[in-house]
């Protein structure tokens, strides 16, 4: 069965099933497997990331390399995260917005590896910590308190960060390795003719679009 979230938001779902003792989300964006947790009463309930769609498959045959789902169960709270810093390159961007750069002049054209950072306060009261850095284009690298947290090419960009957050303050950092075709467009259209072939094309999303979000359970 086919679900789909069409807000761009998170959305919980709770689904009363079948009886099959075996329930799966696959992913066919990512292909991922991931199990879906049912409640005492029988009802599978999990979250649906923003503008995406899962498959729920039941069986009464096992998958054995099903993963556990890292944000499956209704999270207790979650936190929208802004006051962003963007560093790229030399230029430094206070108050920037979590967008597609296309809809920016300033970093319409730019390429490279570009700094996202913000701090965040949470008192340390739930189980788990997941973030979840939304759109992305094209991979991104997370650290929280000066600790590597981990690194995603492709969604889902969410990661457990419960061994790195504290109660208190926290200071987050985003890599994000923006693609480099929207400069070599740019120098198509300057005249380079190495990149006068797609001179007249259009750019491509790039940076960091999010929402990037933060949710206890």
């Amino acid at each position: 069965q086919l679900y789909w979230n069409v807000d761009n938001r998170w959305k919980e779902i709770s689904i009363q099933a079948g009886s099959a003792p075996y329930t799966y989300w696959l992913d066919a964006e990512d292909g991922s497997v991931t199990t879906a947790e049912r409640t005492s009463s029988g009802e599978i309930k999990g979250m649906l990331p923003p503008l995406s769609t899962r498959f729920l498959y039941i069986t009464n045959t096992p998958i054995p390399e099903a993963q556990t789902a890292i944000l499956a169960a209704t999270p207790k709270s979650s936190i929208e995260l802004g006051k962003w810093t963007l560093q790229l390159g030399e230029q430094v961007i206070n108050d920037a917005q979590l967008e597609d750069w296309r809809n920016n002049p300033q970093l319409a054209d730019s390429c490279g590896v570009a700094v996202y950072a913000t701090r965040f306060s949470l008192e340390k009261t739930a189980k788990k910590y997941v973030i979840d850095l939304g759109e992305v284009y094209y991979t991104a690298e997370v650290s929280i308190n000066g600790k590597a947290v981990g690194k995603r090419i492709w969604k889902p960009f969410r990661f457990d960060i419960t061994d790195y957050v504290q109660s208190g303050e926290n200071v987050l950092e985003i890599r994000v390795k923006a693609s480099d075709y929207n400069a070599k467009v740019r120098r198509g259209r300057e005249g380079d003719t190495t990149f006068s072939s797609i001179a007249n094309s259009g750019r491509i999303a790039n940076g960091l679009k999010g929402p990037v979000q933060i949710f206890a359970e």
